[in-house]
């Protein structure tokens, strides 16, 4: 079957899935299976990329018909809670992240390996959301290994000389059809996000002197070491950078109001988008000082 000129190709803010087809093809419904399984695929990936860096964005997929030719389905995404700009950049930014992700490996077969992918994937987001470059990425693993799953089980599905395409406003991307994943949900450890907003005391481990890059803190009430930024309702950074204050030093204790997420996994945690929201400096005397970076080591 021929598909219509440019049908790939067309910049009408509609994700398109092609599967191209062996000719006088049996077990047709395999066809409509992959296809199924490829949809799920990109939808749970897409929702996962924007969860990544918008915990409470809602993101799904609405049918909008299918089109002649190869088997070709054509589908919107509606983001709630998020832009018209961000919807388009968290489709752009999915497709290329789900190319390279089923280039990544044949196979996939050990959790330290999905644990690698979802690590490079969240420095490729965080590299690609310039608007949102404050944000660190998170990605839950148990449900990239979901989408590992359902594009390996939809790639099983095709025959040799078959190829799947995905397009969305006007970019065409080839999904790997070799592309295998072993790895099951079960094998990782479910992510727990706590969601913690009070004051903490923190050392000033790295500042930020110019701009709004993160600065880096260690807590003296709990130990965790984490990057923050500054809200931009907290006047206390702009002061600071205009030299109202001295440079933070050892000897200064910081007294944050600090929001953050709080992401555990099994015995392990880590500290993500903290968001500064006042300041207070105190001054230690040595004696304290010494103490402090006594417990800190």
């Amino acid at each position: 079957m021929k598909v219509k000129p440019n049908t790939m190709h067309k910049e009408d803010g509609l994700i398109r899935v092609r599967v191209v087809n062996q000719k006088n093809r049996e077990n047709t419904y395999e066809l409509f299976n992959a296809m199924g399984g490829y949809m799920q695929a990109i939808e749970e990936f897409n929702r996962l990329i924007l969860h990544s860096i918008k915990a409470d964005g809602h993101y799904h997929f609405q049918l909008s018909g299918v089109e002649d030719g190869s088997l070709i389905t054509r589908v919107k995404s509606f983001l709630r809670n998020a832009g018209d700009d961000l919807e388009k950049t968290i489709d752009r930014v999915a497709m290329e992240e789900i190319c390279a992700l089923t280039n990544t490996s044949k196979e996939i077969r050990t959790p330290q390996q999905i644990r690698d992918l979802g690590a490079t994937i969240e420095s490729n987001v965080n590299n690609k959301l310039n608007d949102t470059s404050r944000i660190e990425p998170y990605i839950d693993l148990v449900k990239l290994s979901k989408v590992c799953t359902l594009v390996s089980e939809a790639n099983k599905k095709l025959l040799s000389s078959e190829k799947v395409e995905i397009s969305s406003h006007g970019n065409v991307i080839p999904i790997n059809t070799k592309f295998r994943s072993t790895v099951k949900e079960s094998d990782l450890q479910a992510i727990v996000k706590h969601p913690y907003r009070g004051y903490d005391k923190v050392k000033v481990i790295r500042p930020c002197n110019f701009g709004v890059s993160l600065w880096e803190l260690k807590s003296i009430m709990t130990g965790d070491a984490y990057n923050a930024h500054f809200d931009d309702e907290c006047d206390w950074l702009d002061r600071y950078q205009n030299g109202e204050f001295p440079a933070v030093t050892a000897k200064q204790t910081l007294k944050i109001f600090v929001e953050y997420e709080k992401h555990i996994t099994g015995k392990k945690h880590l500290i993500k988008n903290a968001i500064i929201k006042s300041v207070e400096v105190h001054e230690e005397p040595d004696a304290i000082q010494n103490k402090i970076f006594d417990d800190m080591d």
